[in-house]
């Protein structure tokens, strides 16, 4: 696996707390927030970005995905 790719269960968005430890709110915006977060098994540090979704912004999000890949490497 790449040291950059985490794969995660989405049932245990539940309770975010087991996976993540907030470090501080990076963004919080209108439509949107962004925050810094370490994943608690590996202290690997994350950007974590939370956005209320309405239909018909799928090539919005696609393209956030992108942009996010591209940082990550």
């Amino acid at each position: 696996m790449n040291k950059n790719h985490f794969e995660l269960d989405l049932n245990q968005l539940r309770d975010p707390s087991r996976i993540f430890e907030l470090i501080k709110v990076v963004e919080n915006g209108r439509y949107e927030q962004v925050y810094k977060d370490r994943l608690t098994k590996t202290s690997q540090l994350v950007s974590i970005k939370v956005m209320d979704v309405t239909e018909g912004q799928g090539e919005e999000i696609k393209s956030d995905v992108n942009i996010f890949k591209k940082v990550g490497n």
